[in-house]
């Protein structure tokens, strides 16, 4: 929740520059008018001013982003499905649209994984003693909480699957096992319904 105020407050803060470059250019042009007729005004100028007013607000935007963290990082344009997802999952309890989502966030991820997911197996190997990289944070997080919106669908079968995925393939991640237990659960509960 901390997370999601912080990016609210960033998205208030950038609509302010942005209305302030807009009065600001509104000023500009309007003092343009007073000093001088329509025939006389050039483009060169009133260009100059607003190309200023732009690149301060670009670096603000810039800056502003910057100071937030690492943490928003799809405000840069990465991976705007996770946050989409998020926000479909926890405030619109839309977990139709959610499980959408989620999967576009995977696929973003998959895309710019290096290679192959880091897996404990892997990490046993005794020819090469150095640690595997920790697994992708947002892909693993995509895979359990499209799993939770299977199971809030009734989807048993693709919430188990979905669980599975983020188990077998990154069982490095913290949220493996969790997804473990969840398999566990769903699958005592199928066998409970058809005894």
């Amino acid at each position: 929740m901390a997370r999601k105020r912080e990016v609210e407050e960033a998205l208030d803060d950038i609509e302010e520059v942005e209305e302030t470059v807009g009065e600001a250019a509104e000023e500009e042009s309007a003092s343009s008018d007073d000093e001088t007729t329509d025939d006389e005004a050039t483009d060169d100028e009133i260009a100059p001013d607003i190309i200023e007013i732009i690149e301060e607000v670009e670096e603000d935007h810039t800056s502003l982003l910057a100071s937030l963290g690492a943490d928003l990082e799809f405000l840069h344009g990465d991976n705007m499905s996770f946050y989409q997802a998020n926000k479909a999952y926890y405030e619109d309890r839309n977990y139709e649209e959610a499980v959408i989502e989620f999967q576009a966030s995977i696929e973003y991820e998959k895309k710019s994984e290096p290679s192959g997911p880091p897996n404990a197996k892997e990490a046993k190997d005794p020819e090469n003693p150095s640690d595997p990289e920790p697994p992708n944070d947002i892909l693993c997080k995509s895979l359990y909480w499209m799993g939770e919106a299977y199971f809030k669908l009734d989807q048993i079968d693709q919430a188990v699957e979905t669980f599975g995925q983020l188990s077998d393939h990154y069982s490095l991640h913290y949220l493996a096992t969790a997804a473990e237990r969840r398999i566990a659960v769903l699958q005592l509960d199928k066998e409970s319904e058809s005894a």
